[in-house]
């Protein structure tokens, strides 16, 4: 769907003013619809203060409920402060990265232009996301709805039988002579789907990042020529599936935690996260697999929510996994009984998500322990530890 240059995606960085981020807003609206481009738009937001850091962070909505979640595509994010005004690439000296064009402290407006380079080739919708020191957030919407060229595709997805259409899944199309050039579309509530593609060979495949108990389908080859061009894909269930359930001692269930299976042969990764009471299911291919449930996977699979002074028991497991079969795995969180806290800066400035390791070494059974945590948005971090000897803090 982009591109591999994604200079012009830098634009994004906005931010806010104030005590706290309240709004944010794409060309006055809160929801913008692009239906040209080139389009210039203008971001405005408050809620910081002068040389707070924001984070703006762009999702693809996945599910359509125009809110972000752990099924959501992160395409990009970025930092900014307020009140620096444009920056300079020396590397790309006619690039500039768009910054605060206000005078005023506490608000922020920056212009970019949506063209070629930073575009939905598919009707589509991505939240812009503002996050503020406070933790404070704000959004808006970028709703996609472009005409589509001579060269389009339209299709739908089907379950394996071919009777029921697949609802928010992804089609991918891989272009086979630059791999590099993949788009993305995503099926509606009637499975159907049209993304614009120039003529030539293309790959294509789907995956479903909503419900885990469909495999990706297979990739084949198309030809899309200079004319409408019509695809049906069909999504079909894993045969093998882990399940489970999270839960703190009291038993009340933990909703959206990242549960990461790898493959111990092919070291493929699969992951979901947790509903609203705690469960968890996986399709999976039959194999060898090791269970991850930490703050360190989670980050690193996308998902920045962990509850904050607790471990996962167990943290690690191994399971094996027969064609047809359904094993149940069940993790409890316990509070950490100790904590290391501390600031993460760099020149005065706060550091958000620095990864913070101890390591401790049990004295009776000299057996080694790690501990990781990551820094907030303020640089702050408290690091969950067992009581005993940490031996080193990186």
């Amino acid at each position: 769907m982009i591109r591999k240059s994604l200079t012009a995606l830098i634009v994004l960085m906005m931010v806010c003013g104030g005590n706290a981020v309240t709004r944010l807003t794409i060309n006055d609206s809160a929801n913008y619809f692009v239906t040209s481009i080139p389009t210039k738009i203008v971001l405005f937001s408050d809620g910081a203060s002068f040389g707070n850091t924001l984070l703006c962070e762009i999702f693809m909505d996945v599910n359509g409920n125009k809110e972000i979640d752990t099924y959501d595509q992160r395409l990009a994010f970025f930092r900014l402060k307020d009140g620096l005004g444009w920056v300079r690439d020396d590397a790309l000296p006619e690039e500039g990265i768009p910054g605060d064009e206000t005078p005023k402290d506490g608000y922020i407006r920056t212009t970019f232009v949506l063209d070629e380079n930073f575009r939905s080739f598919s009707p589509q919708t991505w939240i812009v996301r503002m996050t503020d020191e406070d933790n404070s957030v704000a959004s808006a919407l970028l709703t996609w709805r472009l005409p589509l060229g001579k060269s389009s595709v339209t299709g739908v997805v089907l379950d394996g039988r071919g009777s029921n259409p697949v609802s928010h899944v992804l089609v991918h199309l891989k272009n086979s002579a630059d791999p590099d050039v993949e788009r993305l579309a995503v099926t509606d509530a009637d499975g159907n789907f049209s993304i614009d593609l120039f003529p030539g060979k293309w790959v294509a495949f789907t995956s479903n990042p909503q419900d885990k108990s469909y495999r990706p389908s297979k990739p084949f080859a198309i030809t899309v020529r200079q004319k409408p061009n019509h695809l049906t894909l069909y999504a079909e269930k894993y045969n093998s599936f882990i399940e489970g359930s999270v839960f703190f001692k009291n038993k009340s269930p933990l909703e959206n935690v990242t549960i990461a299976l790898q493959n111990t042969h092919n070291f493929k990764i699969y992951h979901t996260t947790t509903d609203e009471n705690g469960y968890f299911k996986i399709g999976v291919e039959p194999g060898q697999y090791v269970l991850t449930t930490t703050e360190y996977s989670s980050i690193y699979l996308g998902n920045h929510y962990w509850p904050e002074g607790f471990h996962a028991e167990p943290a690690v497991a191994h399971l094996a996994v027969a064609p047809g079969e359904v094993i149940r795995k069940n993790i409890t969180f316990t509070a950490y009984p100790a904590f290391i806290r501390g600031v993460c800066t760099q020149d005065c400035a706060p550091l958000m998500d620095v990864l913070v390791q101890g390591v401790a070494i049990d004295p009776r059974t000299n057996e080694q322990h790690l501990y990781q945590t990551f820094s907030k948005a303020d640089g702050s971090f408290s690091l969950g530890v067992e009581r005993g000897l940490v031996a080193s803090l990186v």
